[in-house]
């Protein structure tokens, strides 16, 4: 299976001879550029979700903890998904995969087009341990960027709702999950209960920045260019019928229509 989602909803070239109408040439670039043909070159297995290695949980919690003991789990959450991270990395540079090797260049070297495509891939690839791409991806979408914001959201969207969001159930934070029966989940076993605070803090570092990826969607979504506007708004449209975590995208849809 190859990667080629990403290319119906970004361009790979950024130049823009009249920002903020519509691209004649559109279709022409979407055939041009470095991403395209890595797009086309990179062979991946197909991978479970990361939300599916979630475990079951119980369905009544009886169990609370302290305030600190929640902040000491939250930090052992935080100390696991960072260290599996970095050796996440580690054992991809050392394997010298030349598609890896090849989007990280793009990333820090490529057009806005070609940046977006590789982070698209390095997530879909392992969302978990590339956390950092995405949270890239976000915080290029403000108004003081307004044309890389503009090719961005569409494959951005796309990839939170394929990808990154659980189908008909809402992220929560890590203080919502059944913390306090953490060691019967994992029957005491470290590791295991190492692995289950890193997917709960991981989901709570998502839902996060998806609440500032809809905050940027709202500022263009009041932006003058009406473009930028109608951009937005499909945005948040798409994301209001695919997910649950709609209520607050629905106050600004109908907020930025008015």
């Amino acid at each position: 299976m190859k990667h080629k989602r990403f290319e119906e909803n970004i361009l790979v070239d950024e130049a823009y001879t009249d920002y903020g109408k519509p691209d004649k040439n559109a279709d022409v670039k979407k055939s041009q550029g470095i991403a395209k043909n890595f797009a086309e070159t990179l062979e991946y297995e197909e991978k479970k979700k990361w939300y599916h290695q979630m475990p079951e949980e119980p369905n009544v919690t009886t169990k609370t903890i302290s305030t600190e003991q929640v902040e000491q789990l939250r930090k052992e959450a935080n100390s696991a998904l960072h260290g599996d991270t970095m050796a996440y990395e580690t054992k991809t540079n050392r394997s010298g995969s030349s598609d890896h090797q090849w989007a990280k260049t793009l990333l820090n070297k490529g057009a806005i087009g070609d940046r977006v495509a590789a982070a698209t891939i390095l997530i879909q690839d392992n969302p978990i341990y590339n956390l950092t791409a995405l949270r890239n991806l976000i915080n290029s979408v403000k108004p003081a960027k307004k044309k890389d914001g503009i090719i961005i959201i569409d494959a951005l969207s796309e990839l939170l709702v394929s990808e990154l969001l659980i189908p008909n159930v809402k992220l929560r934070t890590f203080e919502q999950h059944p913390l306090g029966h953490i060691d019967e989940l994992t029957s005491g076993n470290k590791q295991a209960k190492r692995n289950i605070l890193k997917l709960w803090y991981y989901e709570d570092q998502l839902k996060e920045l998806y609440g500032t990826y809809v905050e940027a969607l709202n500022k263009f979504a009041h932006d003058s260019v009406e473009a930028n506007k109608e951009k937005a708004v499909s945005a948040m449209s798409y994301l209001l019928m695919h997910h649950p975590e709609r209520e607050k995208v629905s106050v600004i849809v109908q907020s930025a229509d008015n």
